[in-house]
């Protein structure tokens, strides 16, 4: 399975990343033949995305796509858990989550007089 990941500023619409996505996959060079899942949430699968996916050959199934988040989730959770276990952590899933709303992240990004960026990004301990 290939990963095609991206990483957009805040305050990005996500109904308006779906044609960069595919523009994105469509550039990795995978064959005509190799199966493309597209996974959506409510907030890309918009009507106009809808009709461009199907302008341009790709089906969407709302269906299948619920089935797969939640297969990823599912995936995500039994993975969490059992690295969790693997360091002696054996607490129960609702502890877990409240621990981890516990948990800000600051981030802050500076430009040096080089042009060169700097990004820092702090995580509070519980």
């Amino acid at each position: 399975m290939r990963d095609n990941s991206a990483l957009y500023e805040g305050n990005t619409g996500d109904c308006t990343t779906l044609r960069e996505i595919i523009q994105s996959i469509e550039r990795t060079g995978l064959p005509a033949s190799e199966k493309k899942i597209i996974v959506m949430d409510a907030g890309i699968s918009t009507a106009e995305n809808l009709r461009f996916l199907k302008e341009n050959h790709y089906h969407y199934d709302g269906t299948k796509a619920h089935l797969h988040l939640a297969i990823l989730a599912y995936w995500v959770v039994s993975c969490s858990r059992y690295q969790l276990k693997q360091v002696g952590i054996r607490n129960d899933w609702s502890e877990i989550l409240r621990i981890l709303s516990t948990h800000k992240i600051v981030s802050t990004r500076m430009e040096q007089t080089n042009g060169e960026w700097i990004e820092i990004r702090q995580c509070t301990q519980h």
